[in-house]
């Protein structure tokens, strides 16, 4: 039985380490500068397609939190409206009640800020 072949058939990269050691030294170098740049750019790339995604995710977890900011604005300017309306009916002051006038006046133009007229989107559409 030939020597050679069982060790190839035991170990089956000692095939390919013998046929780097028979190379020049120059050959084995450029081949191990090519094998650790190959994993550079594997590497780049993984960070590269990894921030990426993270970038994404600070997009949408910003624009959520921006849209959360400005319902819990809305929501604070509604119950304080509600308690001056409740402060109001009770009390029949007149301060509550510019004070209720002052807030609906708020949300109403933040509403139709937001919100495309209803009659000038459909006549647009129409044309």
């Amino acid at each position: 039985m030939n020597m050679q072949s069982s060790d190839t058939a035991r170990h089956p990269l000692r095939g390919l380490t013998r046929s780097l050691t028979d190379r020049k030294i120059g050959f084995r170098i450029g081949a191990g500068f090519l094998l650790m740049l190959a994993l550079l750019v594997m590497v780049a790339a993984t960070g590269y397609f990894g921030f990426n995604t993270t970038r994404i995710g600070f997009e949408t977890y910003a624009a959520i939190s921006t849209s959360t900011l400005k319902v819990e604005q809305i929501e604070r300017n509604f119950i304080t409206m509600q308690r001056n309306v409740l402060t109001f009916v009770q009390n029949g002051d007149d301060v509550s009640e510019k004070n209720v006038r002052q807030l609906h006046k708020i949300l109403q133009a933040k509403r139709k800020s937001r919100l495309p007229n209803k009659k000038s989107h459909y006549e647009s559409s129409s044309n």
